[in-house]
């Protein structure tokens, strides 16, 4: 990877790159420290919107394209839960993509 630097831990808005297309993201770099008792060596997750194909073990390319904040610790897996939904909808915003299609219309 020479002359590549990861960006700083925090959630992104990202855009996913794989031979069916280009699709929005959320996207976690770090060590999840809600989760994990003794978080140490940071981890990237990534979530595709609109999708429930099982991805793990293929390779992406993973593209940021806005920070939305830091990587904090949450109370509660409830907590984490509801900051993933709010996550959720602002890298729709960010990526200029429509509302989930079973989100509930405003």
């Amino acid at each position: 990877m020479s002359g590549r630097v990861l960006p700083p831990r925090g959630v992104y808005a990202a855009q996913v790159f794989q031979p069916e297309g280009i699709r929005g993201a959320v996207v976690n770099l770090g060590v999840r420290p809600t989760v994990d008792a003794h978080p140490a060596v940071p981890h990237l997750e990534v979530h595709l919107l609109d999708t429930h194909r099982d991805l793990y073990g293929q390779e992406l390319e993973v593209v940021p394209v806005a920070r939305l904040r830091d990587e904090i610790r949450f109370d509660s897996l409830e907590a984490l839960r509801a900051q993933i939904a709010r996550d959720v909808i602002e890298a729709r915003r960010v990526l200029q993509l429509p509302p989930a299609p079973d989100a509930p219309a405003d």
